[in-house]
Formats: C-alpha cells, structure tokens, sequence
C-alpha cells in the first residue's frame, strides 16, 4: 500500500495534514476536509472514518475562512463542515463554497436538530445535515449519499419537514 503524505501549514492555527491510501486495486477514494473548531470532533470523526477504505481524511481546519482556503487547495469530494465554526458559520461557508464554483459536497453537522437550521443549509447549497451524535453508520451513509449525487437528512428530520409541507398545502 502506498501512501502519499504532504503536510501544509497555512496559518499559525491551521495545519493540514494529507495522507491517502491508495493501491491499484482500490475503489475509488472519497476524499473528506473536516471543518469543526473542536479539535476533539475533528479527532473522533478522522477516527470513525478511517475505518472505512473508501474514505480518506485530507485535511482538517477549524472556521470558515481556513476551510475556503483549504478547501480550494485540496478540491476535497466532501467537506464535512460544523454548522457553528467561527469567523463564518457553517451556512455562509456552505454558500460561499458553492457561489466560488467549487465541486465538493457539503455534509453540514450540527448539535440542532431544527428543521430550520435544515433547511437554510440546504438553501445555502449543502448536499446534506447530519447531527454530531448521529451514529457513526449514518455520518458514513451520508457521505456516500451525497457522493453519488443525492440529498441526505436524517429520516426524523424528513419526516417532520415532509409533514409541515403537507400541512401548508
């Protein structure tokens, strides 16, 4: 297995640290920026994810100005991105990340379950909203979701979205 590493330093509180496995026979790598101003949820969801082979973190910052930047740097597939980083909350980072043209897919998590907060990071153009104690299979699930093209918030969340439509006909 080999393994391509580089290691940016872009300002004094951000490092980015690149490490991707890769061999000739693997399936196609889902590369993953985390952007959370907790160190320990960046640590606990590099963990989580690194159990998967199909998934790999390439970088990780802690507000929104640093996750534009890095995230322009690094062209990531999904950008697992906190709804309250500092600097720029997670829903102008999600907007800005969309109006400057970049590909990746926005995965907000959040500690709210409000539908409104789904709802605006879904207007701001994220791909998808998981809440920070979701299980760890359905942070994976949404990842690939949103990968393969398609939406993703949690079942609870769609039903009382999909109810307060009907209800307003």
């Amino acid at each position: 297995c080999k393994i391509a590493s580089e290691e940016l330093t872009l300002v004094p509180s951000a490092v980015v640290q690149v490490e991707v496995p890769f061999t000739e026979e693997s399936p196609l790598m889902i590369t993953i920026l985390l952007a959370d101003n907790h160190v320990l949820v960046r640590k606990e969801l590099r963990r989580l994810l690194q159990d998967h082979p199909d998934l790999a973190v390439v970088g990780e910052t802690s507000n929104g100005q640093e996750t534009l930047r890095v995230a322009h740097q690094l062209q990531p597939d999904v950008i697992l991105l906190d709804l309250s980083v500092p600097s720029m909350d997670g829903i102008k980072t999600a907007k800005r990340i969309i109006d400057e043209g970049l590909k990746s897919k926005v995965l907000i998590l959040s500690m709210h379950a409000s539908e409104e907060y789904a709802v605006r990071t879904l207007q701001a153009g994220a791909h998808g909203f998981v809440r920070k104690d979701a299980p760890s299979e359905e942070v994976t699930e949404a990842i690939r979701k949103v990968m393969s093209g398609g939406w993703y918030l949690p079942l609870a969340l769609t039903e009382a979205l999909l109810k307060r439509y009907i209800r307003q006909g």
